[in-house]
């Protein structure tokens, strides 16, 4: 509550979480390796499984778009939505070259764009009915987020790349020496990444120069 200078334990004994998100009533969703999807209603004190035929799935990703559906990226590239908090699921995309599906992110809801390690990214327009491979197979992507202009920004093992939105061009934004683990773009355009051993940077230029945000 004060901008990550003191932190507070929350749930104990949650098996491996590797993704969080929240739904504007305040849940938190967490996706766990390799028990399946959790959520919390009282900010992290509790949490409770949810038990439905997707779960126990490894939940390698979740992401909840602007109308609180929440998706969930899981092993042999398999995506699935619940646009009631979990009650039900529809099975929305599997691509087993996508294995598993890292990151997913949706510039609205009908627009969803997917990634899996090695498999490339893909884009659906009309809310999963249909895709298309926008290509970069060649990257091992980890993360996925949109800059201020709704230009895709990707994470990978080899820095951070943009796409534009026309045909499947992507440019090399920066940071190629480093396995990029995390994209934050915040509400003044700074694209901040994460990074793995190398700490965080951050761009004000659109990924033109980037600046070292490590402390000690």
């Amino acid at each position: 509550t004060d901008q990550g200078i003191t932190w507070l334990k929350r749930a104990e004994r949650i098996p491996s979480p590797n993704s969080i998100a929240f739904i504007s009533s305040g849940n938190i969703y967490l996706g766990c390796d390799p028990l399946g999807l959790y959520r919390s209603d009282d900010e992290g004190e509790t949490v409770t499984r949810l038990d439905s035929y997707l779960f126990p799935l490894l939940v390698y990703s979740l992401h909840i778009d602007s109308a609180d559906n929440i998706y969930v990226g899981s092993y042999r590239g398999n995506l699935y939505r619940t646009s009631n908090g979990g009650i039900s699921w529809n099975h929305i995309f599997v691509d087993s070259v996508l294995s598993p599906i890292v990151a997913v992110t949706s510039l609205s809801p009908g627009e969803l764009y997917v990634a899996g390690s090695f498999g490339g990214v893909r884009r659906s327009t009309n809310g999963g009915i249909s895709w298309q491979n926008l290509g970069l197979q060649n990257r091992n992507i980890m993360c996925l987020a949109y800059d201020e202009d709704g230009d895709l920004v990707v994470g990978s093992d080899s820095g951070l790349f943009r796409y534009d939105g026309t045909d499947t061009n992507w440019s090399s934004i920066g940071l190629s020496q480093f396995r990029i683990t995390s994209i934050l773009i915040n509400n003044d355009k700074e694209i901040i990444a994460g990074t793995h051993n190398a700490g965080i940077f951050s761009s004000t230029d659109k990924g033109n120069s980037w600046i070292a945000r490590n402390t000690n």
